[in-house]
Order: C-alpha cells, then structure tokens, then sequence
C-alpha cells in the first residue's frame, strides 16, 4: 500500500516543542475492514514504548512464546525484546503517544525494568481521573485542542530526567552508529558495564545490547523496504544493518521475532506502521 493511501488510515503528529524531546509522535489508526489483512501482521519491536487508547473495538497481542493478551482499554506498551502478533477487529480505532526510549521515564517514575512484555493498564500510571479525561479528550474533533488537552494531562505527571544523566546521548549515539559495542560505549561515555546497564534498567528497560539489536533489525527492515523491494538478499540486507554476516542477522532475526528474516519480508507488506515510520528517526541524523 503507497503511503499517501495509508494516510488515509494512519497519520503521525508532532507534539508542541516542548514534548518534542520526550515524544516522538501522536497517532492516530483506524484498521477499516479494507485494510485489515494488512493491519494484522508481526510487528517488531521498535525501541519506543506508547501509551495507547482503544477508542473502538479491540486488538490482540500474540508473542512468539504464545503469551496473548486482549487490548481494549488505554494501556501502557513499554519496551520489548520480541516481535508481537496483532489482531485487530475490523473498525478498531486506536490513539498512541510514541514516546522517545527515554522519555517514558518522564512520566512513570519507577525504573522501567520493573515492567514486562505485556501491557499496563493506563490508570496505574495517571491514575483514573486522568485517564478518563484521556479518553473524553480524544472524542474531541478539534486536532489542536485535543493534543493540547492530551499534553496538559502528561505535564501533570511530568519530571525532568536528571540533568547529569547520561542516557539521552547515549540513544543519539547508537541511533547514528548501530553497530556499536558495548565496549565502545563504556570507553566513550566514561561507564563501567554495570553503571552502563543501570542506566539502561532505569531509563529504558532492557539491556543495552537488546536496545542495539532492536535498533539494528530496525536499520535491516528499514533497507529491505526502500532498496530490496519484495525479493531479498539477505546478505546485503543484514550487511547494511552491521550484523557480522548473514547468520548472525538471520538468528537474531529469528530470535526476536519467531521467524526467519525471509519469511517475514515475504509475509509483510509493510504496513507496519509501529516500526517502519520511526526507523528514519532512529537510524538517520
């Protein structure tokens, strides 16, 4: 499907400048019985956790290990290290708030690792008057005054990252250079391994080497669609990422999403909106 065709069914928004540096995008989706066939397909992760609102309907999550869960309410999605299987409904309508790896943090105040794969109810983190004005404000027809209602109920729960943090610089580092070490990035950033790590439990969830991995499968996905079109080389495809050689990208491939790197650019299209539209961002300065 051409992107000005999928428009029709999902678009992107910058929040006010101020949320820029916490908030990639809102977005909006509406899975029209049309497009169903190509809503619903692996996604993998992407190094963002959202917060996302069911406005109508519901969606299923499946992940390779046969974990499943139904999404119906506003969730929580925080960081993963594994493909998830979606399943909408026909006419599901969803809104969600992409959030920079780091800037979640901005507004649950527990370390991310404390979370899992599986979603969270939105209430637990603002609570239950908040998320029901939430929900009232997405209803809203008026786009500015529907992502300013969204912003004023994030700023209520806001607090700046540590100045001296580290983590910020070390996510636009990766972005640029994915084929980083973990070596590399404690001798550049002055870190031990295991102050490394900790920042990385705090601030994003997951290890770092998961995060670089993420970012790197993310770099493949990102080349296959713009240069492979629908026969890939793999060999190429997982050089352009920085994997070492081809088996090294086709078993982290398989790792992460249950399939072999072939197979999931053979059975999606790529109206994989979650990844493919925050890779440029993630992957090119």
């Amino acid at each position: 499907m051409e992107s000005s065709e999928a428009s029709k069914y999902y678009r992107e928004y910058k929040p006010d400048l101020f949320w820029q540096s916490y908030i990639e995008c809102f977005w909006e989706f509406h899975i029209a019985p049309e497009i169903l066939n190509e809503a619903n397909q692996i996604y993998l992760p992407d190094g963002s956790p959202q917060m996302i609102v069911v406005l109508d309907k519901n969606y299923e999550r499946t992940f390779p290990d046969g974990r499943t869960e139904k999404i119906s309410e506003p969730v929580l999605i925080p960081q993963r290290n594994s493909a998830v299987r979606i399943n909408h409904e026909p006419g599901t309508r969803l809104f969600g708030i992409r959030f920079k790896p780091y800037g979640i943090r901005c507004v649950v105040h527990k370390p991310m690792s404390e979370f899992s794969e599986m979603s969270v109810p939105l209430t637990e983190i603002l609570g239950v008057k908040d998320t029901n004005e939430l929900r009232v404000a997405l209803e809203e027809k008026d786009l500015n005054k529907k992502h300013l209602t969204v912003q004023k109920i994030l700023t209520k729960h806001f607090e700046a990252l540590p100045v001296n943090t580290k983590i910020i610089d070390i996510i636009k580092y990766i972005s640029v250079n994915h084929g980083t070490s973990i070596s590399e990035l404690t001798k550049r950033f002055s870190l031990s391994q295991s102050s490394l790590e900790k920042l990385f439990n705090a601030y994003i969830g997951i290890s770092a080497k998961s995060y670089m991995k993420i970012i790197r499968l993310n770099k493949s996905v990102k080349y296959y669609k713009n240069r492979s079109k629908h026969y890939p080389n793999l060999t190429a495809t997982g050089a352009e990422a920085e994997f070492y050689d081809q088996s090294h990208f086709i078993k982290d491939f398989k790792q992460m999403s249950g399939i072999t790197p072939g197979q999931y650019f053979r059975e999606n299209n790529f109206f994989n909106i979650f990844l493919v539209s925050s890779i440029d961002e993630k992957t090119d300065i």
